[in-house]
């Protein structure tokens, strides 16, 4: 025998290691295939929430069909939100990927536009905003401007950057308690989870053990409430009670005859009541979106009627007050502040794009119809002390 073909036992040892070295090479280069698949004729959004919600990490969404656009532009106010989820949902092209579009956060979906739009349309897109100025006037008179943005130089905040500013501000309030007072609040918060050693339990451990999820929790000092993020389903819940309650108030004022009157004074009189009905329609809309908001009572979920009831009945007003306050200060997705001149009256003013972008804005077809911002939640009064716990 040729003693040179003969392998010592080194090699062979080496040989075998090399071959498992290249095996798990090749998985990890299969899996890193898998996670890079190339989608050309898609746009690949990132979403802000990084997952934390029940949205994915990231989607890659196709363009809008022909009949995708026929259905918006059919859609009724009513039915709008509902048909942009099912055509969300039909333009993913991730293999193996479990999405409902009615459980995003509103963040989500305008991302999710904007990606799209910026794709398939490009950067140019028209805002169409109201000037204080106009607040004053008949609706039928009041004038819409419309600025060009360039949507590839918006700005958004991931939920991480969002955490650390929480952490920052929970941190200042939890220095501003005596030893007691902190104390009582580890106590409170981890009523149901004691800690194993809440002497060693230091406030910079507190403070960094926070991050923004969902639920969060909320004490009155009485009952612990849990909050959630608005999900697309709950607007449209919303929009399903309010329309149940007041489109046959309405429908009933449009036939109603009336004898012994002239027929424009007529309708005028229904123009008025129908404008009051949905004025009132409106509010009712605004409260009980904010209404599903809550999540539990001391731990208990709530069902949508149970949340309507506590939200009139019980949950104390600077509850609600620090709810927007928190929504409102540790805000991820798109995160932009405009500057608006008006050509009317010439005043100039900031505002944040997130809180006065309709979405229908975003869509291939835009709804007719004024988009009328909702006021800012920064003048709502918030809660004093540290009452709200995140991470739990």
């Amino acid at each position: 025998m040729d003693e040179s073909k003969v392998l010592s036992p080194q090699e062979v040892e080496r040989r075998r290691q090399s071959t498992q070295i290249q095996e798990k090479e090749n998985e990890v280069f299969d899996d890193l295939k898998k996670e890079t698949k190339a989608y050309p004729t898609a746009v690949e959004v990132n979403f802000e929430s990084k997952g934390r919600f029940d949205t994915p990490k990231t989607l890659h969404f196709s363009d809008y069909k022909p009949r995708h656009l026929n259905d918006i532009a059919v859609s009724s106010s009513d039915s709008l939100l509902k048909t942009v989820c099912k055509i969300l949902e039909e333009l993913v092209v991730d293999d193996n990927v479990e999405f409902k579009a009615e459980n995003q956060v509103i963040e989500e979906l305008i991302e999710s536009l904007i990606g799209i739009k910026m794709k398939f349309e490009g950067n140019a897109h028209t805002h169409r905003w109201m000037c204080n100025c106009q607040s004053d006037e008949e609706e039928a008179d009041q004038t819409i401007n419309e600025t060009i943005i360039n949507l590839s130089e918006l700005t958004f905040t991931s939920i991480e950057e969002a955490d650390d500013k929480l952490r920052e501000k929970i941190k200042a309030d939890l220095d501003a308690l005596t030893d007691k007072e902190y104390k009582e609040y580890l106590l409170t918060k981890y009523k149901n989870k004691p800690l194993d050693d809440i002497e060693s339990h230091t406030r910079e451990v507190e403070a960094a053990s926070n991050k923004i999820t969902a639920p969060f929790y909320i004490n009155d000092g009485k009952v612990m409430w849990g909050i959630k993020f608005l999900r697309l389903k709950d607007i449209m819940e919303a929009n399903s009670y309010v329309s149940g309650i007041y489109e046959p108030k309405i429908k009933l004022i449009q036939n109603r005859k009336e004898h012994g009157i002239p027929l424009h004074k007529l309708k005028e009189k229904k123009a008025q009541e129908i404008k009051a009905l949905q004025e009132e329609q409106g509010k009712v809309m605004l409260s009980y979106v904010e209404a599903m908001l809550l999540y539990s009572k001391d731990g208990v979920e709530l069902t949508s009627q149970e949340k309507w009831k506590a939200y009139n009945e019980e949950v104390p007003r600077y509850i609600m007050d620090e709810v927007r306050k928190i929504f409102d200060n540790f805000r991820f997705g798109l995160n932009h502040e405009i500057e608006l001149q008006c050509p009317m009256c010439g005043n100039a003013e900031k505002r944040w794009l997130q809180l006065s972008i309709d979405p229908r804005e975003l869509l291939p077809v835009r709804n007719s119809g004024d988009n009328k911002t909702l006021p800012t939640v920064n003048e709502l009064r918030g809660a004093s002390r540290v009452a709200f716990y995140f991470g739990t």
